[in-house]
């Protein structure tokens, strides 16, 4: 019966429950896992992504996932996940982005393929989250913040669209 009641919940969300602390448990759990065999987290953004967007399908029902290439959007080879997920018949969303320390002003490091430091020009609630969680809930204009930290994003720009049109199938231009 509990399978059952995984599938409903899987597709109508019935439970209600904010996952936020089910997503941050397995973003640190993944970020931990990691540490062990690595110095730093740069360039392993890819490698991050696609082992919590498995675990997140695999461990919380009712969560959708969207993996993300910057470079589509602002010209930056860096991956970063959406989860999306309804919690009391409100939409809620959550950028995943374990590895942005990479993006902050360290001594004696240097910026490569970018005009500034991502971190010197996020909004420092956003920048906050990233680096103790690795995670942050966003909207539209807080999502935009993000990629205008790394480069000019269309004043356009809808994060409700762009998820939209990688749900039902179609390509961004």
């Amino acid at each position: 019966m509990n399978s059952l009641y995984d599938f409903y919940n899987s597709i109508l969300n019935i439970e209600g429950k904010d996952k936020e602390a089910d997503i941050k448990a397995i973003v640190f759990d993944e970020r931990e896992k990691l540490a062990d065999k690595v110095l730093e987290f740069d360039g392993f953004c890819k490698y991050l992504a696609n082992q919590i967007e498995y675990r997140i399908v695999q461990d919380i029902s009712g969560v959708h996932t969207y993996k993300i290439d910057l470079n589509d959007l602002v010209y930056v080879d860096h991956t970063i996940l959406i989860a999306e997920y309804m919690t009391n018949s409100n939409m809620k969303r959550l950028l995943i982005n374990p590895s942005f320390s990479q993006f902050v002003r360290k001594d004696n490091s240097n910026l490569v393929k970018l005009v500034e430091w991502p971190g010197d020009k996020i909004d420092r609630n956003l920048l906050s989250n990233l680096l103790t969680s690795g995670v942050v809930e966003v909207n539209n204009d807080s999502f935009k913040n993000y990629l205008n930290s790394f480069g000019r994003v269309d004043d356009n720009f809808s994060l409700d669209n762009y998820l939209l049109e990688g749900k039902i199938g179609h390509t961004r231009k």
